[in-house]
């Protein structure tokens, strides 16, 4: 395929969760490339390119005061940075419309990926799309996330229809309903269906290795829990695991900030920053110095990135900066994650063929979760009527439809007022009572000697306010700042 259209378009065909290095023994030349969602994560500098960036940072020597005051902010107040930079100034991460070549002299160039946005025609249906994965997984041993919402259904219904050979999972609590609710799913499918327990009895001593895993990127909190289940998964000989994160772009949920005007012609920046960006801030007086300074300036920098990826109406625009910067880095770095440390993973809905095919679906199809309840309720009706976490079914019955309006709008009521609540009060109403993580992992993490260690290290840099009390660290930062402590101790400087 190289030899007829090149090496940008032979990369343009392919699909999956991947990064790509392509050498030409006779030029000396290195070629890399990661997938079209830009959903793993690879870095490169002016003369080097790599799957870790504190490996990165080591081997060229960098130090504290390399570091980019923005960014390190970004990743604190936002949870990542969400487009190609890094918190060093001189490492980027891979974009999914770029080729890194690394020349014979030892230098990077870029070049042009023609995969086009998510704005340009769908090329596949949906079950054309699953029909096609069928093949590629028939060596896999695949283990497919469930949980109990609607996405995750919809992809293992299809998996189901189209003869996947696959096994189920879950992790989280005992009494989690979600846990009750996926098992009900899988048992009407068939499937083998396991269940990780969130276990933080060696919590402080797994700190270390798990902060090595994430590389300086995220928050320990988000990944403790998926690091047991992703070992449970590896234990069992799983090698793809399955999510469906994205899968809440065939739903309205991504634009519910702007109900019910779907229809205008630009997006309003300010209010999307304000609810989706970043809805709770209290990170006024978190940062000290230049670093103080940038965080003060963010959501004017941040409206300013955002203008550049105006679409044609407020809802695709919305589709278009959620996907490709938000959710390419939070769901992305999971994957990643995972890839690095376990096996191949990937969430089909963050593909660019579906999400084109989300992007390009009517409106209406968004509402309801109507296109998702088409799916289920003809590729796996036997679990249609089974309900959500969120009261209502899957099913496109018109009865059931009928009878799930009422649990429809007490749901989306409620994502109401918890994004006013944010927007007003700074502070979430109706928290999940049916929180995955153990509930005493909070506790642990502020009283484990090494995050106080690497929260001081933090204000030692002349990053962290020095009156930053641990104790009292919002949950939204507290894993962030931990894991910058560490990334500075591996820095030194």
């Amino acid at each position: 395929r190289m030899e007829t259209v090149g090496l940008p378009g032979a990369a343009c065909d392919l699909r999956g969760t991947f990064l790509i290095i392509v050498g030409d023994t006779k030029t000396g030349t290195s070629r890399a490339f990661v997938d079209h969602a830009g959903m793993y994560k690879a870095f490169y500098s002016d003369s080097a390119i790599s799957t870790s960036l504190l490996d990165l940072a080591q081997a060229r020597g960098l130090r504290r005061n390399d570091l980019d005051p923005e960014t390190v902010v970004e990743a604190i107040r936002l949870g990542g940075v969400f487009d190609s930079r890094t918190v060093f100034r001189s490492i980027a991460k891979i974009a999914r419309d770029q080729i890194v070549r690394l020349g014979p002299d030892g230098r990077t160039t870029i070049e042009p990926k023609p995969v086009g946005g998510i704005d340009q025609p769908a090329r596949t249906g949906l079950l054309d799309y699953f029909e096609c994965l069928a093949q590629s997984l028939k060596h896999e041993r695949l283990s497919a996330d469930l949980t109990g919402g609607t996405d995750s259904r919809t992809m293992v219904a299809l998996l189901h229809y189209t003869g996947v050979d696959f096994e189920t999972a879950i992790s989280g609590m005992p009494d989690n309903a979600d846990i009750r609710i996926s098992t009900e799913v899988a048992r009407g499918l068939g499937h083998e269906h396991h269940v990780t327990i969130h276990n933080i009895d060696q919590f402080e001593d797994e700190l270390p290795d798990l902060l090595h895993a994430i590389d300086g990127q995220g928050s320990i909190l988000d990944y403790h829990r998926r690091a047991q289940y992703q070992q449970g998964r590896k234990t069992r000989g799983v090698t793809v695991a399955f999510g469906a994160g994205s899968g809440t772009f065939l739903k309205d949920n991504v634009w519910f900030h702007e109900f019910p005007f779907y229809h205008r012609a630009r997006a309003d920046l300010g209010k999307l920053y304000d609810y989706r960006i970043e809805p709770v801030r209290h990170a006024d007086r978190c940062f000290v110095g230049q670093y103080a300074e940038a965080s003060r300036h963010q959501r004017d920098r941040w409206l300013r990135l955002l203008q550049c990826h105006q679409l044609g109406s407020n809802t695709q625009t919305i589709d278009n900066i959620v996907w490709g910067l938000k959710h390419a880095e939070i769901e992305g770095r999971g994957h990643t994650n995972a890839i690095n440390c376990c096996f191949g993973s990937y969430d089909p809905f963050a593909d660019l063929d579906l999400m084109r095919l989300a992007f390009h679906l009517p409106r209406g199809e968004h509402f309801l979760e109507l296109y998702e309840r088409r799916a289920v309720s003809r590729y796996a009706p036997r679990v249609a009527r089974i309900h959500t976490g969120e009261g209502t079914t899957v099913s496109a019955a018109a009865g059931d439809i009928a009878r799930d309006l009422g649990g429809y709008w007490v749901d989306k009521t409620r994502r109401l007022i918890r994004k006013l609540g944010q927007r007003v009060l700074n502070r979430t109403l109706f928290r999940c009572n049916d929180d995955p993580n153990h509930p005493d992992m909070l506790r642990r993490l502020r009283q484990s000697a090494l995050a106080r260690h690497l929260i001081q290290t933090g204000k030692d840099a002349g990053i962290l306010n020095p009156d930053l009390d641990v104790d009292t660290l919002p949950v939204a930062y507290l894993g962030h700042c931990v894991t910058l402590g560490f990334l500075l101790e591996r820095l030194g400087g």
